[in-house]
């Protein structure tokens, strides 16, 4: 009987359907039939089942396969929109670069012409105060004295600081003064805090004439205010130029 099964499997790998038949029907009896066409049978199920898995088996593959492909193709998506995001992005970041060094050029050029605007104004303040109080004559005399030690302290310090060169926004003798910068530096060497800006300096002050005009009082220009200097007395003012 075993030998017939093995007969009976090879022939039906074999996919001999005729020679099945002949097996079948040379059997010894209806017994011998049955088994044989049992054996048939099992070996049909069998192939049966592993048609239906091979089948279940290919579904499951082509529906991983069609999800893979479906992934791919939403990451190559995801990737073009990035793609185009990124390159609207720097296509921002160039055009706000731009505006940015348009707008630094354009204040740089204002800062400039303010700059000689204000160099100009100065000048022209200097001279115009240094007619009303010395005839705008350059002095080289000695120091005018008061009747206070402490003011003469303060004049002493004020001339000590002539001859700084000019720094515009400078406030220390290391790197040079401007006007409202000299002033302040002096003052504090002194105890007395001032903003470091000429209007606001005067706004600090209480204005008086010319004529009362006192040692040691803040020398303003203009209006609005554009130039400080520091009073000694004789008709003197000692400043940044």
């Amino acid at each position: 009987m075993q030998r017939l099964e093995e007969r009976i499997r090879a022939v039906y790998k074999a996919g001999g359907r005729d020679q099945l038949l002949e097996i079948l029907l040379l059997s010894g009896g209806a017994s011998d039939f049955f088994n044989r066409l049992r054996v048939v049978a099992t070996l049909a199920d069998q192939d049966n089942r592993l048609v239906e898995n091979l089948k279940e088996s290919t579904e499951r593959l082509n529906s991983l396969l069609a999800d893979l492909d479906h992934e791919k193709q939403d990451e190559l998506a995801v990737r073009s929109q990035m793609d185009r995001q990124r390159a609207l992005i720097e296509a921002k970041l160039a055009e706000r670069r731009q505006t940015l060094a348009a707008i630094d050029s354009q204040v740089a050029q204002i800062i400039a012409q303010e700059r000689q605007r204000e160099l100009e104004e100065q000048e022209r303040l200097r001279q115009a105060l240094a007619r009303l109080l010395n005839g705008g004559q350059h002095y080289e005399g000695p120091l005018p004295q008061t009747d206070d030690a402490v003011l003469n302290q303060f004049i002493e310090t004020a001339v000590t600081y002539l001859g700084i060169p000019y720094m515009w926004g400078g406030d220390r003798p290391s790197t040079g003064f401007d006007c409202s910068g000299f002033t302040r530096f002096v003052y504090a060497q002194h105890g007395v805090d001032l903003p470091h800006y000429s209007v606001y300096q005067a706004n600090l002050g209480i204005p008086v004439e010319l004529k009362d005009i006192q040692p040691g009082d803040l020398v303003a220009f203009g209006f609005p205010v554009r130039h400080v200097g520091i009073y000694i007395g004789n008709g003197l003012y000692v400043h940044a130029p």
